[in-house]
């Protein structure tokens, strides 16, 4: 899957968490993510300093801390606490 697909269905799963409309989901928001996703996959997987399981976690919290900003910046509350559909490509 390519990187534009792949960007393509997380706004769409994004869009069906928060109800936005297509033109006003901040995707600018979603590239920034897929960059710490990216570049915290390889830093990892160059140095071997942390776990797998420690890694995931670390990354997890980043990801929800930026999507919470960015999703009360236009008034949308996400309760941490609340368990997210995993996004599982086939």
């Amino acid at each position: 899957m390519g990187r534009s697909r792949l960007l393509d269905e997380i706004a769409e799963a994004a869009r069906g968490y928060t109800n936005a409309a297509p033109s006003t989901f901040p995707e600018g928001i979603l590239v920034g993510v897929m960059g710490l996703v990216d570049a915290t996959i390889i830093w990892g997987l160059d140095q071997r300093d942390e776990t797998l399981e420690s890694m995931a976690k670390r990354l997890s919290r980043h990801v929800l801390l930026l999507l919470h900003d960015a999703l009360a910046d236009r008034g949308i509350d996400l309760d941490p606490d609340a368990e997210l559909a995993p996004f599982v490509v086939e």
